[in-house]
């Protein structure tokens, strides 16, 4: 009857080590899935951010080739301004019978003094 006994008592301990063992590895295989679930949802959310960054920077970098543009255009247009300031100055400043165009007479010369 002893044997009996251990020969229970020990498939009850065998069981019982399997099952520990199974709930084990099963424990382990819901955690990586888990795991791997999060991770994918990281991934989803890290594609979006990414996205929206890339459409960002696309705009970012329209808006910066435009405003160069528009400062070469600028830049351009006072250098315009500046030349011709040059030339009217030159002009300006040249002796008189150097000058390509007469001045108009001026009023108070052609009026009678009194």
């Amino acid at each position: 009857m002893v044997e009996r006994f251990k020969l229970v008592a020990t498939v009850h301990g065998e069981k019982r080590r399997y099952s520990q063992k199974t709930s084990f590895w099963e424990d382990k295989v819901k955690s990586a899935e888990a795991k791997t679930a999060n991770q994918e949802m990281r991934v989803k959310h890290l594609e979006e951010v990414r996205r929206k960054l890339d459409t960002r920077i696309q705009v970012l970098e329209t808006l910066r080739e435009s405003e160069r543009e528009a400062a070469e255009q600028k830049n351009s247009s006072a250098k315009r301004r500046a030349k011709a300031l040059s030339v009217v100055a030159s002009v300006i400043s040249a002796s008189p019978h150097q000058r390509p165009f007469k001045r108009p007479p001026s009023r108070l010369s052609d009026t009678p003094v009194m």
